[in-house]
């Protein structure tokens, strides 16, 4: 039987989101140097705006999930096994 893609997020201990966040705000200064230099792209929260003359903005929510089109991909049963070695 294969297995879906959508069943392997499903198993994805929720602590993962909290460990997320982390390497995001951990990452994020780095981010935002990169995105400065390179493209004149600045991330700003909501703080950060309310103190700055308003220009262009582009809002960004970033939340859990997956896109669309990986609903149906599915892996054969091998890939059970796979997992299992992988650890």
């Amino acid at each position: 039987m294969p297995i879906m893609l959508t069943d392997l997020i499903a198993r994805v201990p929720s602590e993962v989101e909290a460990k997320v966040r982390l390497a995001r705000d951990r990452v994020r200064p780095a981010l935002q140097e990169a995105l400065r230099s390179e493209c004149r792209l600045v991330l700003r929260t909501p703080e950060d705006t309310a103190n700055i003359r308003p220009g262009a903005q582009v809002p960004i929510e970033v939340e859990p999930g997956y896109p669309v089109v990986l609903e149906h991909i599915s892996f054969s049963d091998d890939f059970a096994h796979i997992m299992v070695l992988g650890r």
